[in-house]
């Protein structure tokens, strides 16, 4: 014979936990939720429920990338300094500094001053592309004046300017 207070265990435990599982949709078990007679009872072995307990593990953020690009500031100063370089080059050993070619060169100068004063250096070298920078501007001007012994000296000096920017960003010097 089942004790009263065993028998009622049984039945606080057994019944809910048939109902739970009938409304849930366990294939198993019937789907209504009539209360459903069993002939024979079962006593528990234990008087405590047992509880499954379902842990969800976090989901892990992905992973954020934050993508650097290295400027390169020898690429920089060469692309800005192509233009100028090529007008310079087709004026020729003994230019005529009233030439349409010469006028080209001095624009371009002033294109090539406005890019260098305007654009980001690596700090260290931002006074001698400063520098750089003017003296283009200065070779503009002695073309528009139509001094030529002045033009010679100052490309001297570009020349001299440009390599030690050329140096800082890591190119070969000019002849």
């Amino acid at each position: 014979m089942v004790e009263p207070a065993r028998l009622l265990i049984a039945v606080l435990v057994v019944i809910p936990a048939t109902l739970l599982t009938a409304a849930c949709g366990n294939s198993s078990h019937s789907s209504s939720l009539a209360p459903q007679t069993s002939p024979t009872i079962v006593a528990p072995t234990s008087t405590t429920p047992t509880t499954t307990v379902t842990t969800l593990a976090p989901v892990a953020a992905a992973p954020t990338t934050a993508t650097t690009v290295a400027m390169n500031y020898g690429q920089q100063y060469l692309a800005d300094v192509a233009p100028v370089n090529t007008a310079l080059a087709q004026l020729g050993a003994n230019p005529t500094i009233t030439s349409a070619g010469a006028q080209a060169a001095g624009q371009q100068a002033v294109n090539t001053a406005r890019l260098l004063l305007t654009q980001t250096w690596p700090s260290a070298d931002g006074p001698d592309v400063h520098s750089l920078g003017v003296e283009f501007e200065t070779i503009s001007a002695d073309i528009a004046s139509g001094n030529f012994p002045k033009f010679r000296d100052d490309v001297t000096t570009l020349d001299a300017d440009a390599n030690v920017v050329r140096a800082e960003l890591g190119l070969a010097a000019i002849k």
